[in-house]
């Protein structure tokens, strides 16, 4: 339920700035002083609780090389950096306790359906309005990483949009996904992501649903 372009995408941290002093960000950025003679990998596997690739996977995955896992590194550093707690109450006072009871309520999820081994993910709030005290429009970013030395990632968006007229109905919801090769840079750059499946209500006079299915299909699941 988590599932745009760079154009669209709001950026999270406008949303959620970390409390980090400057210092303190380059130092976890950089992986620390203490721990500069070490591997990218190494840092990688030490940071971020990284398991070992099983053996069966060893000749089907991509291990990656010193600037793999340096990219792999900065970004994902940055990207869990993200802190709820952080949220502008001026903005949106809801933002972080709504985005915090989120990562809870998945979380548990996660390790129920994923007993043993579950992925993390790195959720965050592209964007929220509220119409009273029902979300009217809202975008939720989430990367999931593997648990194994994989420098992969996916990123999933879900945008929804819902509002009721007076005569009429606003019905708009679409899941996307983007997969990241931390081996290749222009994949690392390149934020457009690809639809999964989407459901908008467009046709007022008939009321029906249009629902866009087309890539959710065997070959896109298999690429997640």
């Amino acid at each position: 339920e988590i599932l745009g372009d760079r154009g669209y995408r709001p950026a999270a941290r406008s949303i959620m700035i970390s409390s980090s002093s400057p210092e303190h960000k380059r130092r976890k950025a950089d992986g620390g002083s203490r721990s500069s003679k070490k591997s990218w990998r190494d840092k990688a596997i030490d940071k971020f609780d990284l398991l070992p690739v099983p053996n069966d996977w060893k000749d089907a995955v991509a291990l990656g090389d010193e600037d793999t896992w340096k990219r792999y590194y900065k970004y994902r550093s940055e990207i869990d950096d993200v802190d709820e707690e952080d949220s502008d109450p001026e903005e949106c006072p809801e933002t972080g306790t709504y985005l915090r009871e989120w990562k809870q309520t998945m979380a548990q999820k996660i390790e129920e359906r994923m007993k043993g081994c579950p992925w993390p993910w790195s959720p965050a709030l592209g964007c929220i309005d509220w119409d009273c005290e029902y979300i009217r429009t809202a975008d939720y970013f989430s990367h999931v990483w593997s648990p194994y030395a994989i420098p992969h990632a996916i990123e999933l968006m879900h945008r929804y949009h819902g509002r009721s007229r007076m005569y009429s109905v606003e019905f708009f919801t679409a899941w996307k996904y983007r997969l990241v090769d931390f081996a290749d840079q222009d994949s690392v750059n390149n934020e457009r992501m690809k639809l999964l499946c989407s459901d908008c209500f467009e046709d007022e006079q008939l009321r029906a649903d249009v629902i866009d299915v087309e890539n959710l299909k065997k070959k896109s699941c298999r690429k997640l």
